[in-house]
């Protein structure tokens, strides 16, 4: 369900950093009544209703679902590299933002849980 964000943008010609895609993909979830009103805006007219409706608890699972992928993809690289403080350091300072996201997507899904 990552493919995207561990495969493609970690790739040419985006390269992202871990980092930056846990980023992208924090900020599409910060923002997802209007991500999810433009992207069923670009989608093509389904007159005959044959693709499922998306509501934005199935693209807020989605998201933290990639969200928690992209981090623990991070978090193992930077265990297997503490040789490397500057990877250690960029890390360390990068996660009290991380644990915000973390804590929103957490407080999101409880949400959906309990309806």
């Amino acid at each position: 369900r990552a493919w995207i964000a561990l495969g493609v943008l970690l790739q040419r010609p985006f390269q992202f950093t871990l980092a930056n895609a846990f980023k992208l993909y924090a900020g599409m979830f910060d923002q997802i009544p209007s991500w999810l009103r433009d992207l069923q805006g670009m989608l093509p007219a389904d007159p005959a209703q044959r693709r499922p409706t998306l509501t934005e608890e199935d693209v807020a699972a989605h998201l933290a679902e990639v969200i928690l992928a992209v981090a623990e993809c991070w978090i193992a690289k930077v265990d297997s590299s503490r040789a490397d403080e500057r990877i250690v350091q960029d890390f360390a300072s990068e996660w009290p933002s991380c644990e915000s996201v973390l804590a929103a997507v957490r407080a999101r899904l409880a949400g959906v849980e309990g309806a």
